[in-house]
Order: structure tokens, then sequence, then C-alpha cells
């Protein structure tokens, strides 16, 4: 491992045969330089994703060795298979098949590693603490070592290739720690769930997978790349797709009104789709409109996840948070304020960052913000409608909350000369089963 450090192990069955049931109950061991207290506090288990949330075993990669950890995570099934620590029952049988000794242990919730041991036995953590008296057949020395749960990757875009025969096993996730995906971000995605979750399962699953609802995937169903706000109607259509997907076992409803054709939406589309998916206990995740100064603004791009997180009643996240470019650099202390502000009046409201500095998206989404890919120009919109073409709503007809709760659309985006657009999004990359724009 890392830096030469070696685990002591007593026991025949050597590092390789321990380190696959680890990961199969949803442990990490990393090097304790490699994982600072900075990243504790994101370390959450799969238990407290939300109130809501199931783990369902459905599928077990046995051909890859991974047994239970190919799993497949739904609202509204069954109990939470149950990996919460614990301490023995009196009189209890202190005999486990794996102990993890002396580790630095974090249990998901941002307290403070403690030192302690861990008792493995089949598929249960069935201990934790100082575990004197306690035997196993493998018992790994490792201290120096964090003991955590499994890294949940909240915003992946592994689906495609999770559902691939060559890279269902998710070994780059693993390896990394990562033992649980959320699928379907930015507002891209299938929006047949239930297709989508056979087409993960046909191979077997090497890590758990939790959908989203993909809103500009519902709305390109139903208006196509067309520039224009939602007819009653058509916002109906788009309501019962949510609906569709949250019965599915959706963990909720995820936006990227930066990308064509979620940008042709209003903020009182996103609010009314939400609202269906709080209906379920669900989440509104935004890749937002704008995370630099390329249409209506950094500051006014959070404003507006504060506004459907308030409106809908739901629990709203920004989701890889950033000031892009030199331009809005120092603007990250007003969003900070802007959502700390907001919980203090009771809005549930967060956001998720990565620890990297890169940047990633689509040619035209980096060259022309809100219309690529895909999409057309407002004016090549009217143009194709005729002046006197009453048929589409125009922004403003259906009105608008808007974050700063004026009466006014959002100004359209204006192309000017300038720096061109480079890279809007630094969550990109990230390599493994996925690849694709963040």
């Amino acid at each position: 491992m890392g830096d030469g450090k070696e685990f002591r192990i007593r026991g025949g069955g050597g590092i390789g045969a321990v380190l696959p049931r680890l990961l199969g109950i949803g442990l990490v061991l990393a090097m304790a330089p490699a994982l600072g207290s900075a990243f504790a506090p994101a370390l959450t288990p799969a238990s407290a994703l939300t109130a809501a949330s199931a783990l369902t075993p459905v599928s077990a990669a046995e051909e890859v060795g991974f047994g239970e950890a190919a799993s497949f995570l739904a609202m509204q099934t069954l109990p939470m298979m149950d990996t919460t620590p614990r301490r023995p029952d009196a009189g209890a049988s202190r005999e486990a098949d794996v102990i993890l000794r002396n580790g630095r242990l974090l249990d998901g919730t941002g307290n403070p590693w403690v030192r302690g041991d861990v008792a493995i036995r089949e598929d249960r953590v069935v201990a934790v603490g100082r575990l004197q008296g306690w035997t196993a057949p493998e018992e790994l020395d490792v201290s120096g070592f964090y003991v955590a749960p499994g890294f949940i990757d909240a915003h992946s875009h592994a689906g495609p290739g999770l559902a691939s025969e060559d890279r269902s096993h998710a070994f780059p996730q693993l390896a990394q720690g990562v033992t649980t995906v959320f699928v379907n971000p930015d507002g891209g995605g299938p929006v047949d769930l239930a297709e989508q979750r056979a087409e993960l399962l046909q191979h077997g699953l090497g890590i758990n997978v939790a959908q989203l609802v993909p809103h500009g995937s519902v709305r390109g169903v139903v208006l196509g790349m067309e520039d224009r706000l939602a007819s009653p109607v058509e916002l109906e259509e788009m309501r019962a797709m949510v609906r569709a997907g949250m019965e599915e076992g959706a963990f909720g409803l995820s936006s990227g009104p930066f990308y064509a054709p979620g940008s042709f939406s209003d903020t009182r589309e996103l609010v009314e789709l939400a609202r269906v998916a709080a209906e379920y206990g669900g989440v509104y995740t935004s890749h937002i409109r704008d995370e630099s100064d390329y249409s209506i603004g950094l500051i006014a791009a959070v404003d507006e996840v504060i506004t459907v997180a308030r409106e809908a009643e739901i629990r709203g996240i920004v989701t890889h948070v950033k000031a892009l470019g030199p331009r809005v650099w120092g603007f990250s202390t007003a969003v900070v304020r802007r959502i700390e502000r907001a919980r203090d009046e009771g809005v549930e409201v967060f956001a998720d960052q990565y620890p990297y500095i890169a940047s990633a998206t689509g040619l035209s989404s980096a060259l022309v913000p809100r219309l690529g890919p895909g999409g057309r120009s407002r004016g090549h919109a009217r143009a194709a409608q005729g002046p006197g073409d009453p048929a589409a709503p125009r922004r403003g007809d259906l009105g608008e909350p808007g974050p700063s709760r004026r009466s006014k659309p959002y100004p359209v985006p204006v192309l000017h000369g300038g720096p061109l657009h480079r890279g809007p999004d630094p969550g990109g990359g990230g390599g493994g089963t996925g690849g694709g724009r963040r």
C-alpha cells in the first residue's frame, strides 16, 4: 500500500482474501496521510443518504469476487441492510471472521476519528470498539490507516459504463474506496429508469447504484430542443414522467439548466417538477444555470437552487459548487453566505464539491454556453416560428418566481466578444467506468 506501508496479518487467508470482503460490506481502508481531516465530514454511510432510502441486494457479481457488494439502491423497498457498528450484546459470541485492529475509525457523520477495532462476521459489522477477547481467523493490524464507510460519489457519470459487460465490475471506483454512485446527474440520462435498472443489472454490479430522474431528458422527450417555456399540458406531462421515475425508486430530481434543453426551462418549471420529487422524500440536485458570468451569473444561479428548495419544500443541492473563471474568483464567499443564510431561514440547501482542480464538458457547451449541445439560439427559434406564430408561449408568459422573486423573467444570455468559455465544469473527467462531464 502507499508509502511502503504493509498490513501485518495473522492468519492464512492473506490480504487478497480480506479486502474484497471489506469492500463487499462497504468498508474502506485508506492510508492516514492520504485522507486528511478535511475529508472526514464528507464520509457518509449509505444509511445516512436519506431517511427513506433502502438497500436491496439484487444481483451479486460473484464472478468478480465481490458478492454482496453488487447491490442496487432504491427507495420504498426493503429495510436497509444493517451495517451499523454496534457493541455486542452480553453473552454474544466473540468470534468473527475478520478483525481490523488499531485502526483510525471514521463513522461517516463528520466526527473525529477514534482508535479502535472492527469485527466482521459474514457480511455484517458485528462489533466496534476495543475488542479484547475477540478472535478471528484473520486479524489485520491497520495502525496508521483510516477505516471508513465506503465513499459515496453523489455525482457520477458512470451509468453507461456500469451497464457495459466489460466495466460493470466497477473496479476503478472500488479501487478508490467508492462503493456507491448516484447516476443521471446534471439533468442527463435515461428517462425510463426501469429499463436503465435492467441494463445495469444485466452483467451484475460490483457497486451500489442510485438513480436520479434527469430533468433535461424529461424536457427533451416532451419539448425536444425547443427554446420556449412549457405549456400547462406539457408541464403536466413532465410531472407525470418525474412521478414515474420516483415510483421506480429514484432518489430525486437532477437538473442541468446550464445545458440544453434544460437551459430553456425557467425556475417555475424546476419548482413544479421538484415538488413531485419532494412528495417521495427525494432531493433536488442541480448543475446550476451559470457557474461564472455567462448568463445570469453565479450568485443568481445559486439563488435559483435556493428558490427551488424553498418553494418545492425539498432538499436542494448545488452540485460541484465552484466560482469558475477569474471574473468570479472571490465570489465563493458570497455563495457560502447565501447558502448559510437560506439554512438559517429553514431552507434545506447544501453544496457538494470535489477535491481537485479540473475542467471538462462537451465542446459545444464550452463554446456556446446554454445552447449546446444541439440547442438553437432564441433568434433562430423565433425565425422558425415566424413573426406572428402564437403557438408557443414566450418567456414570462407563465410568470417565474425567480431566485430574487422578481416578476420579470431571467435575462436571456447574449453572446458577445471576449474570452471563450473554457470548460464550464471542472467536475468532469473522472475517468473510471463512466467519464463524461460533471
